[in-house]
């Protein structure tokens, strides 16, 4: 796969929003607070290029996948081998553990994160009946649980710096059903 011409061709609607994510990005992980300018715009294009190769008009970039990426490309190097195997990836699960998330909208993932609430419940009825009061107005929209969304669609990428815990992580969320992400945010409430 020729990365840069897979990225060029690719046809997706998001090149804006992906142009934007990842000028923010690659900033979080300790080690990456010592690149210099130079290394951090190198992996940048990087990083767009892979996310750029990654969607079509039918796979659909969504905020969130930019950290997905930036930690395959962490993992399998930041050169022509490394996109080539990090396009790979990344497309293995755009489409499948995180295909809900890479549709057109986010109306599946909306509805799987509604299961959140119930899993709080049948797991601690005390916490659950303290986070979700139905019958409160102030509390309703927790019922909506964006809350949990970075957690579910990045697969705690943003969040859990220590490499060696996330590829464990990853090494579950990768080889279960697509819902144990919502079974490990269930955990962590």
């Amino acid at each position: 796969l020729d990365v840069p011409a897979a990225a060029r061709a690719s046809a997706h609607d998001d090149r804006s929003t992906v142009g934007k994510d990842v000028a923010r990005s690659l900033w979080a992980a300790a080690k990456r607070r010592g690149w210099s300018r130079e290394t951090r715009a190198k992996r940048r294009r990087c990083l767009a290029r892979v996310l750029d190769a990654t969607f079509d008009e039918a796979t659909h970039y969504y905020q969130g996948f930019h950290d997905v990426a930036a930690r395959f490309l962490e993992e399998t190097g930041f050169d022509p081998p490394g996109e080539r195997r990090a396009v790979a990836l990344c497309r293995a699960v755009a489409r499948g553990p995180l295909r809900d998330a890479t549709r057109a909208d986010f109306g599946d993932v909306a509805v799987s994160l509604k299961l959140l609430v119930a899993l709080v419940w049948c797991a601690d009825r005390e916490l659950g009946e303290a986070l979700f009061r139905p019958h409160d107005d102030d509390w309703a929209l927790l019922l909506e649980p964006l809350w949990a969304l970075p957690w579910v669609v990045s697969w705690f990428a943003h969040d859990v710096d220590d490499d060696a815990a996330l590829r464990r992580l990853w090494d579950r969320l990768i080889s279960r059903p697509p819902c144990f992400s919502l079974f490990l945010t269930r955990s962590g409430t």
